[in-house]
């Protein structure tokens, strides 16, 4: 099984800074817990450590580039 980092702060600021600050759920429990689970009933839950928005595909790609670079798992 693949091994993969956690998030760090200086990630998530390069989130905010592609997809600003409105866009990335970073260190908010409030925000994150809605995005904890799935819809369908007796699915485990796990908080996630970021939610991003991304706008386009350009930003997508940038996302994806990130997280390969900093082995930073990614849920669609």
């Amino acid at each position: 099984m693949p091994e993969y980092n956690q998030l760090t702060d200086s990630i998530a600021q390069e989130l905010i800074g592609i997809f600003g600050a409105a866009n990335v759920y970073y260190n908010d429990a409030e925000r994150l817990e809605p995005y904890a689970h799935d819809e369908a009933a007796g699915c485990a839950t796990r908080v996630p450590e970021a939610v991003v928005r991304p706008k386009s595909a350009e930003e997508i790609s940038q996302l994806m580039k990130l997280a390969n670079r900093e082995k930073n798992p990614v849920t669609a």
